[in-house]
């Protein structure tokens, strides 16, 4: 890959050694942050990565079972990280952080290759950086992608190990085409785009936004090899048409045989049209060049607070940005359109698609043009009509490495002639970049940092009041949280996850029939999710409510009869009633469905208790406590069963384990008092008054 650079291995190779110095350096403050977002769902709430055995079928269960079956690559990525270090935030982190070293080298060979063969072009202008800057320019490109804080979302959050994953692979891909592409070796030619192929298949399997790899291809194509010219078409266009159908192919195993069809239903849970999302996507491109070029810690968030463009004209800056990318673009297919002579320079004979005609000329600006539109393409997918959420700065990090090649073309084309200068202004834009990096990381140390950034940021955002409630409740600010979700369902009435948690905690609070209320709102919102009736009945059963708490419970249960937890609180519901046989039956069935609920063993316990089956409940509290160790009910509830059977010295551990668990458990308290006394008394005086 180096050969022929002209320059010594050890050069390269600490060239290699400042980029991932600059790398570990930037993120060290990273390492310890916790899961977030939507870390939870894919990753530690995904049961399918929890893998325990180097199995063939354990890897297949955590590649292609998980939440996102799409995606099987990254899967096992973090099915790898569980098996060796559970969930221990600081191995998954170490992976995220190499691969971004890993893409840095990448970028830093890809420029070395297509930095050399913009240098060998001939008609060179004075101004214009000469081969022996190539390693210079190749290491400033990766320590521009290394550093930039707009990469911080795709490292520092553990699931967008998606994102670098499949950059990864895509830029391995790219490198094995150059490769190939230059060889005249056909054997090693035919070998190189192998790998090309394989790499781009593991690209795939770790984000779908690597599809558009065969469009990168052809526009390496058409800038280093070829015109806009009638003749460069016609001589190429079957490979241009096999480009566009390897792509079209790609996009339609994901969309589906439909992919109208399959594009307008993503949009059924989306607060905009397909149309809305296009013309969105005009100002959010601008915007993201905006951060490109001024990426100060205060205009990064996780959630931005972007307006819907509902027509050309509303907002006006619509039109603007439209008018914006069009020149922009114009002005690639302009620069990339020059005469180029690397066909005769560079390319071996036979290797191509289409033999080059040499063609003398001036210098031309083919790369410049190649950095636009590598930019442009490799935002396609997820800025186009696909019904996926508005904006979101890691979608960025592809994209990256085509600003990085063009920062440094220009700083080493303005600064040709002053090398001093140009040493000067690129450490002051690496110092700049890295510093904006350390700082922007440091707002993702807690969950409460966060989302208190993205509140302070996007106060409009009702999922962002919702998740940092969630994150002040798991503190115990129960009162800062009640207002966060508050503000949230006030933005969104129809935020169903934010009702949710407002009721749990009014529920905690003893606020039960503003629970209530807030539970009802899920169950409007979302009428098919048993889990919300479920939760509605729970809190009604608690308010004393039971005949509507069981048509809830009922309800669940018709919506999903494989409901361990409805199956359980009706149970309960029956049992406060005195229908002892029919709770049975329902805890029966809980256990049936999961018989390692811990919950449901001791609720099962309970109804044996009440009809004096005292050694059968003791054995279901048993159970649940060797299913759950630290389960103070059952302790509680075990050593009340004791006290019954006269064995007191076996409660009084039993009610003592409970406190140690949970200090203020009142009703433990008392059974360990009135325990403690009935000891002390004569064994004739011991009886059912003082029993709990």
């Amino acid at each position: 890959m180096l050969a022929g650079i002209g320059t010594p291995l050890r050069s390269h190779l600490i060239r290699v050694f400042s980029i991932c110095l600059l790398g570990a350096i930037l993120y060290s403050n990273t390492l310890n942050v916790p899961f977030l977002f939507d870390d939870i769902p894919n990753i530690e709430a995904q049961p399918s990565i929890r893998l325990r055995t180097l199995s063939l079928d354990g890897l297949l269960q955590a590649s292609f079972r998980s939440r996102l079956r799409t995606r099987p690559v990254a899967n096992l990525s973090f099915a790898l990280n569980y098996y060796f270090g559970q969930y221990r935030v600081t191995g998954y982190h170490l992976v995220n952080l190499a691969l971004h070293l890993c893409n840095g080298i990448l970028v830093y060979l890809l420029a070395l290759i297509l930095f050399r063969q913009q240098a060998e072009l001939p008609g060179q202008g004075r101004r214009h950086p000469p081969a022996s800057a190539v390693p210079a320019m190749s290491l400033f490109a990766a320590m521009v992608f290394i550093a930039h804080p707009l990469q911080t979302e795709t490292v520092t959050y553990i699931v967008q190990r998606m994102n670098s994953l499949a950059v990864m692979f895509f830029l391995v891909a790219f490198l094995f085409y150059i490769r190939g592409r230059r060889t005249s070796r056909r054997p090693v030619r035919w070998a190189l785009y192998c790998g090309c192929f394989v790499s781009w298949m593991l690209a795939l399997g770790s984000k779908e936004t690597a599809a558009i790899f065969p469009v990168i291809v052809w526009l390496y194509e058409w800038c280093f090899f070829g015109s806009l010219s009638k003749d460069w078409f016609k001589r190429n266009l079957g490979y241009t048409l096999g480009a566009a159908i390897l792509f079209g192919a790609v996009a339609a195993a994901y969309i589906g045989g439909n992919p109208l069809e399959g594009i307008v239903k993503d949009y059924a849970i989306r607060d905009f049209t397909l149309g809305e999302r296009v013309l969105t996507q005009f100002r959010v491109i601008i915007f993201y060049i905006g951060l490109v070029v001024y990426p100060n810690p205060s205009r990064l968030n996780l959630l931005h607070d972007f307006s819907i463009s509902r027509s050309l004209f509303e907002p006006i800056t619509t039109l603007f940005s439209l008018i914006t990318l069009v020149s922009l673009l114009g002005l690639a297919i302009y620069l990339g359109n020059s005469p180029s002579d690397l066909a005769a320079s560079s390319e071996p004979k036979g290797s191509g698609p289409a033999e080059q005609t040499p063609t003398a000329g001036p210098r031309t600006h083919r790369l410049m043009s190649f950095c636009i539109l590598w930019f442009f393409a490799t935002l396609a997918i997820e800025s186009s009509v696909i019904g996926l959420e508005m904006i979101f700065e890691h979608r960025l990090y592809l994209p990256m490495v085509g600003v990085a090649l063009l920062a440094s073309q220009t700083l080493f084309s303005l600064t040709s002639q002053r090398r001093i200068l140009r040493v000067l202004i690129g450490a002051v834009l690496i110092a700049l970049l890295g510093t904006a990096t350390y700082l922007r990381n440091r707002v993702w140390q807690d969950e409460i940092t966060l989302w208190s950034d993205v509140v302070a940021k996007n106060g409009n955002s009702s999922r962002a009041h919702n998740n940092l409630g969630i994150a002040l409740a798991a503190t115990g600010r129960l009162d800062d949280a009640v207002q966060h979700y508050t503000e949230a369902v006030r933005i969104d009435p129809n935020n169903a996850p934010a009702h949710s948690n407002l009721g749990l905690v009014l529920r905690s609070q003893g606020r039960l029939q503003e629970a209530a209320a807030h539970f009802r709102e899920v169950v409007r919102i979302v009428p098919t999710n048993a889990a919300a009736r479920d939760t509605l009945g729970l809190t009604l059963a608690a308010a004393g409510q039971i005949e509507e708490a069981k048509q809830h419970f009922l309800e669940a249960l018709r919506i999903d009869p494989t409901s361990a937890a409805a199956h359980n609180h009706l149970g309960l519901a029956l049992a406060q009633e005195g229908r002892l046989d029919q709770a049975q039956w329902h805890f029966l069935e809980a256990l049936r469905i999961d018989p390692t609920s811990a919950t449901v063993h001791n609720s099962l316990g309970l109804t044996f208790a009440a009809e004096g089956r005292l050694e059968e409940a003791a054995q279901q509290y048993s159970t649940a406590l060797d299913i759950q160790p630290e389960f103070a009910e059952a302790y509680n509830n075990l050593g009340e069963a004791r006290v019954r059977q006269g064995r007191l010295d076996e409660a009084i551990r039993h009610f003592s384990a409970a406190l140690r668990i949970q200090p203020d458990y009142r009703k433990a308290r008392t059974n360990l008092e009135r325990a403690s006394q009935a000891l002390r008394e004569p064994p004739s005086q011991r009886g059912v008054a003082n029993q709990p």
